[in-house]
């Protein structure tokens, strides 16, 4: 558990409640960088797995979308990744949780405008799990630049998608990162709370902005 304090408390919301967070990158909506040195502007969208289909009119459309993998296939692992091997800034390792089933291509397109999608085997809805991603890309001296991330929406068979779309920015045509991070065991005390925070993979992906 991590314990928060009442500062925090709007962070939270952000990541667990759903349907307020939606707002932060949905419909074309960009969300300005945090740390970056450059102005960069996002939305999100993504790539998906192989035979997902997503029957639900208002879910995001998985008809085109990059092959999701195997983990045991290693694509996240340290052979992987090559795109971005020029990384150089320390805590951007790529990984995967071994219960991430599906989960994004080495190098997928991350903001054209297609799904990107992961099932995770482990996922436990006494526990009141949320799932929301974070991304960054590398400039040409290595360093991994943030920019902001979004949240996923739970399809058919326990897949959760995405369709935000990254706004023009100087990660358009450039390799970068893609942590899915789960927020879940969420309890407020007054004006604290605690919750249980778990990166469950980090893969690099290729940026292609919403134009």
């Amino acid at each position: 558990m991590t314990a928060y304090g009442a500062g925090d408390r709007r962070n939270l919301i952000g990541r667990i409640a759903v349907v307020a967070a939606s707002a932060l990158l949905l419909a074309g909506c960009a969300t300005a960088p945090t740390t970056a040195p450059t102005t960069a502007q996002t939305g999100a969208q993504a790539t998906a797995a192989d035979a997902v289909e997503v029957p639900d009119a208002e879910a995001p459309d998985t008809s085109e979308t990059s092959a999701g993998v195997d983990p045991d296939d290693g694509a996240a692992g340290s052979d992987a990744g090559g795109g971005c091997a020029g990384g150089t800034s320390a805590g951007y390792e790529l990984f995967s949780d071994p219960a991430m089933s599906v989960h994004p291509d080495d190098g997928a397109i991350f903001g054209d405008g297609t799904p990107l999608s992961f099932a995770y085997d482990a996922h436990d809805e006494s526990r009141a799990p949320s799932y929301s991603y974070d991304i960054s890309y590398i400039q040409d001296d290595g360093s991994a630049v943030p920019l902001s991330g979004g949240i996923f929406f739970e399809q058919e068979g326990g897949v959760f998608s995405t369709t935000d779309s990254v706004f023009t920015s100087e990660a358009d045509g450039r390799y970068g990162f893609f942590t899915v991070i789960m927020v879940q065991d969420v309890a407020f005390d007054g004006d604290s709370y605690d919750a249980d925070t778990v990166e469950l993979g980090r893969y690099c992906v290729l940026f292609a902005t919403d134009d």
